[in-house]
C-alpha cells in the first residue's frame, strides 16, 4: 500500500548513510492491519458478490457478472499497485476454503 509523504515521513529509517523515506506501508507497525482491512474494504464497497478479509478476496458470480467484477477487481489491484500471487489464486472454483470455511454453490 503506497503511503502519502506524512507518512512516509512517519516511518523513516535512520542508518548509518542516512534517513531512508519508505515509499510503502511496513509490516510490524501495530496499525497496519486495521488500515490495510480499511484499504481492501474500499476495493469491494460498491461491488456486490464480493467480499474481503484482509488480503482473501473472494468473488462470486454467474459467467457475465463473474466476469464483470473479476475485471473490476484486477483492475482496482492494477490502479493501486498491488500483484496476486498466482499460486494462491483460484479462478472459477466450484468450492472454496475461505477464512476457515468451505464455500459451494449451496452455501
Amino acid at each position: 500500500m503506497k503511503l502519502d509523504d506524512e507518512s512516509a515521513l512517519m516511518q523513516s529509517l535512520s542508518a548509518h548513510k542516512g534517513v531512508y523515506k519508505v515509499k510503502r506501508l511496513m509490516f510490524g507497525v501495530k496499525t497496519v492491519p486495521g488500515a490495510w482491512q480499511l484499504f481492501m474494504q474500499q476495493l469491494v464497497q460498491d461491488l456486490s458478490g464480493v467480499v474481503c478479509f484482509f488480503n482473501d478476496i473472494a468473488i462470486q458470480g454467474k459467467t457475465k457478472e463473474l466476469y464483470t467484477r473479476l475485471r473490476a477487481v484486477l483492475e482496482w489491484l492494477h490502479l493501486h499497485g498491488l500483484r496476486l500471487n498466482k499460486k494462491k489464486c483460484k479462478f472459477f472454483a466450484k468450492s472454496i476454503t475461505y477464512i476457515g470455511h468451505t464455500i459451494d454453490g449451496r452455501g
